[in-house]
C-alpha cells in the first residue's frame, strides 16, 4: 500500500466513525485556518511525507478552538450575541420573546419562551451541523434536572454523590447531621509527612467535594473551603474531617436547588466572622444571591487579609459581594432582565 492509499484508508476510517450528535462529528466539520504540516507516521516508509489538512482532526491543538469559532459564527449569523461577561452564553430577543443558548464544547442548552422560535433555531443549527435533539434537559455535567407539575425546576447531584460514596468506601457509613464538627479545630502538622499523606486520598476527596460545593450544594461550601487549606499538609485528623462531609451528604443526597416563580427580585445576603480561622486568624466571608427562590451565586472563602476588627471583616465581605453583584447585574442587563 503506497502513501496515498494509506492516507485514504486512515481518513475513511475517521469519517466512518462520525455519529450524529457526538463529538466525532463536530470537529471534523470545521475548517482549519492554520497550515497543518505534521502528520503522524503511518508506516515505516516515507518519513518526510506530510499532509496538508483542510479541516480539523482530533488531536490537533487548534481543533477545539476552530469548532468554537465555527459555532460562534453560526450563532451570530442567526441573530445571537455573546454575553460580555460569559462568552459561552448567547442571547437573542424578538419582541417580547427571549432565547438563551449556553454551550459547553459541542453540547448546547437552549431556553426560550417561544417554542416556534426554538424549533426554527434548532432547524437552522441542524442544517449547518450534524446534531441530535436530546429533548428537555435532564442531565448535564453531572447535574440532574427535573420539573414538577407546578413548573418548579430542580437541580441536584444525587448520582454524583452516590458515586463519591462508593469511590471512597463510604456507602455504609453512618450519616452526620452537619458537614463539619465545630468542636474540632484542625491545625496544620508541624512538618510535611509524605508517608502519612500518601495513605489518604485527601486532595482527591476535597477536589471532588469542591465540584459539589460550586454546583448545587452551597450547604457544604464553607466546609470544603475550610478543608482545602490543608491540601498540602494533612494527616489522619484532616482525613476524618473530610470524610465527615461525605457522611453528611450520605444523609441528604437529594438536596439541591429549587427554582420557581416567586415574583421577588434578585437579592443577596452577606456575612463575615472575625479571626475565626485558628491557622492564620484570617476571617471568612460568605454571600449568596437569591433569585427565583434559590441561590444562583454563592461563596464562602477565607479573606486575603487579616482583619483588625469585626467591622473591617464585614467591609471586606461586603466588597467581595459587591463585585459579584455588579457582575450579575451586568448579566441581567444584557439579557434584558434588569428589572428582575
Amino acid at each position: 500500500m503506497n502513501l496515498p492509499e494509506q492516507l485514504s484508508a486512515v481518513l475513511d476510517k475517521i469519517l466512518s466513525n462520525k455519529k450524529i450528535g457526538s463529538s466525532e462529528s463536530v470537529i471534523l466539520d470545521t475548517k482549519i485556518t492554520e497550515t497543518a504540516k505534521r502528520w503522524r507516521k503511518m508506516m515505516n516508509e516515507c518519513d518526510d511525507c506530510v499532509c496538508l489538512l483542510k479541516k480539523s482532526l482530533y488531536g490537533l491543538r487548534q481543533s477545539g478552538l476552530q469548532w468554537h469559532k465555527e459555532l460562534v459564527r453560526m450563532l451570530l449569523s442567526i441573530g445571537f450575541k455573546a454575553l460580555p461577561q460569559d462568552q459561552c452564553v448567547f442571547v437573542a430577543r424578538k419582541n417580547e420573546h427571549i432565547m438563551l443558548i449556553a454551550i459547553y464544547v459541542n453540547d448546547l442548552i437552549l431556553a426560550t419562551n417561544d417554542n416556534v422560535w426554538l424549533n426554527n433555531v434548532k432547524n437552522k443549527l441542524s442544517n449547518k451541523f450534524e446534531m441530535k435533539d436530546m429533548g428537555k434537559i435532564s442531565d448535564c455535567l453531572g447535574i440532574q434536572f427535573s420539573r414538577d407539575n407546578e413548573d418548579r425546576v430542580y437541580m441536584e447531584q444525587s448520582v454524583y454523590i452516590e458515586r463519591l460514596l462508593e469511590r471512597f468506601g463510604m456507602c455504609e457509613c453512618k450519616p452526620a447531621l452537619t458537614p463539619i464538627d465545630v468542636n474540632v479545630k484542625l491545625m496544620k502538622p508541624e512538618s510535611v509527612n509524605e508517608s502519612v499523606m500518601k495513605q489518604y486520598p485527601y486532595q482527591s476527596l476535597v477536589g471532588a467535594l469542591m465540584f459539589l460545593a460550586v454546583s448545587t450544594r452551597p450547604d457544604v461550601t464553607y466546609s470544603v473551603n475550610y478543608l482545602s487549606q490543608f491540601n498540602t499538609n494533612y494527616n489522619v485528623e484532616h482525613w476524618k474531617a473530610a470524610k465527615r462531609v461525605l457522611r453528611y451528604l450520605k444523609g441528604i443526597p437529594n438536596y439541591g436547588l429549587v427554582y420557581e416563580r416567586t415574583g421577588l427580585s434578585l437579592f443577596s445576603v452577606v456575612d463575615a466572622d472575625w479571626a475565626a480561622n485558628s491557622v492564620d486568624r484570617k476571617s471568612y466571608s460568605g454571600f449568596a444571591f437569591i433569585f427565583a427562590g434559590a441561590p444562583i451565586s454563592w461563596e464562602a472563602r477565607k479573606q486575603r487579609v487579616v482583619a483588625l476588627s469585626s467591622t473591617e471583616a464585614e467591609y471586606v465581605a461586603i466588597s467581595e459581594a459587591t463585585r459579584e453583584a455588579l457582575y450579575l447585574s451586568n448579566i441581567f442587563n444584557n439579557i434584558g432582565m434588569m428589572g428582575m
